[in-house]
């Protein structure tokens, strides 16, 4: 894969018992991730930042301990949390964390934050609207 400045990455491995304790496969395998060179790979494509989501606690049970290693290191240094980081450019003030794809709508409605747009309209109005990203 090609460099970017930022890289999201998906770690698509999440096995949870019906307890809620995250287990790995039978064979102890979180399959294709559990290649060294791979892994390499993929977390060397970033520049500037880099995302990891996934079940962190799974994947510090993994047996051949690269990921453990990776996991470890980032709580090490507080980078491991429960949901993304959203800021809007325009409230920077205004912080959350989004831990599942129907928070992001919930958030950030119109691609900024819930705070009111208060954009003034050509018409003279103010815009009703949530905030949102001007392009």
């Amino acid at each position: 894969g090609e460099e970017a400045k930022i890289v999201i990455i998906t770690l698509v491995r999440s096995n949870v018992r019906k307890d809620g304790v995250p287990e790995l496969s039978d064979s102890g395998s979180i399959g294709f991730l559990k290649s060294e060179n791979r892994t390499n790979v993929l977390l060397s494509r970033a520049k500037h930042g880099m995302y990891l989501i996934g079940n962190a606690s799974l994947m510090e049970k993994e047996k051949h301990r690269l990921w453990p290693k990776v996991i470890g290191e980032l709580r090490q240094y507080n980078r491991v949390g429960e949901g993304l980081p959203i800021v809007c450019k325009n409230h920077p003030h205004i912080e959350n964390f989004a831990s599942t794809p129907e928070m992001l709508s919930t958030m950030s409605p119109d691609g900024g934050c819930s705070e009111p747009c208060n954009f003034d309209m050509s018409c003279g109005h103010i815009c009703p609207k949530f905030c949102k990203l001007s392009l």
